[in-house]
């Protein structure tokens, strides 16, 4: 599994990512793999009880960017958004699409949850050959 930080695409402006193809940013046509992209984080609401008591839960707009931006392209992805989901219903989810690349949002407060995450896809032999 290749593991990246959607973090490093996120240091370049949007006006900047929307001037190149997917084929300038990889060295390869995702197309020619027939390979689709999953985007998703690692924060679960139910896991957090100050969170539920507060209930202001922030949308993942930064994978939405970059799911829109590949739309844009023809490339098949979708967003996977754990906030009100929870860890079974992930796996499921993983198993029953087996994307082709997996890309992880991830800060301090969801660094844990995310190695679970790329653990467990390391771990399923029906995962094997997702990035």
């Amino acid at each position: 599994m290749l593991t990246f930080s959607l973090s490093h695409l996120l240091t370049f402006s949007l006006s900047h990512l929307l001037t190149f193809s997917p084929s300038h940013l990889l060295t390869f046509s995702l197309s020619h793999f027939l390979l689709s992209v999953l985007f998703l984080h690692g924060y679960f609401l139910h896991d957090d009880p100050k969170e539920q008591v507060i209930m202001k839960p922030y949308p993942p707009l930064g994978i939405l960017y970059l799911s829109a931006w590949l739309d844009r392209f023809g490339v098949d992805n979708a967003v996977f958004d754990t906030t009100f989901s929870n860890k079974p219903a992930l796996q499921e989810y993983l198993h029953t699409t087996a994307p082709g690349i997996v890309a992880i949002y991830t800060n301090l407060m969801t660094k844990l949850n995310v190695l679970e995450i790329i653990r467990g896809i390391r771990n399923s032999p029906g995962l094997s050959n997702t990035l």
